[in-house]
């Protein structure tokens, strides 16, 4: 169900992005729709007949998963329209291609990031601040550092169990 939601209100918020001109200030009613493409204006119409029939049929589809949810849902779906819009132009990019990236996943790969993303919300304010101090220490070592580091975390993966107790214990010392 969650899964739907989050399908639907991507896609609104990317079809919304498509269809609206980038200064565009007006509210148009997505329960309400034009008749046609050229009720939007000549711009839209030629949006739409740049479209690929497949283009086409999966906007059609994604209309009527919008029509079916609730108007609490929609309200939600539109404010966070309206959040992505007041965005910085890099911050709405980098979300696009995170979108894009996510987009050419595997259903295998999609499901790890959904189940990690559930578990970094899970965590405790604190524990995710420590993470994100960790990491963007991490982003800011040299490549070359980070790339070391990563071989020999690589290598000491591969160690048996043992070996790396033995090793443990011999650190804490």
């Amino acid at each position: 169900m969650m899964g739907n939601r989050l399908r639907a209100g991507l896609l609104v918020c990317l079809l919304w992005a498509l269809a609206l001109p980038a200064g565009a200030q007006e509210h148009r009613s997505a329960t309400a729709p034009e008749t046609s493409p050229a009720a939007a204006g000549p711009d839209q119409e030629e949006r739409w007949q740049a479209l690929s029939p497949q283009q086409k049929e999966i906007i059609r589809e994604r209309y009527r998963a919008w029509q079916g949810l609730a108007p609490a849902e929609k309200k939600r779906l539109r404010d966070r329209y309206r959040k992505f819009r007041s965005l910085p132009a890099e911050e709405r990019t980098r979300i696009r291609r995170n979108f894009a990236r996510f987009a050419d996943l595997t259903p295998g790969e999609r499901k790890v990031v959904r189940q990690r993303w559930q578990h970094w919300q899970q965590l405790p304010p604190e524990k995710r601040r420590l993470l994100q101090k960790k990491f963007r220490h991490w982003r800011s070592l040299p490549k070359s550092k980070r790339e070391q580091l990563r071989r020999r975390y690589l290598h000491w993966r591969s160690l048996p169990p043992e070996e790396r107790e033995r090793l443990r214990r011999e650190h804490r010392r």
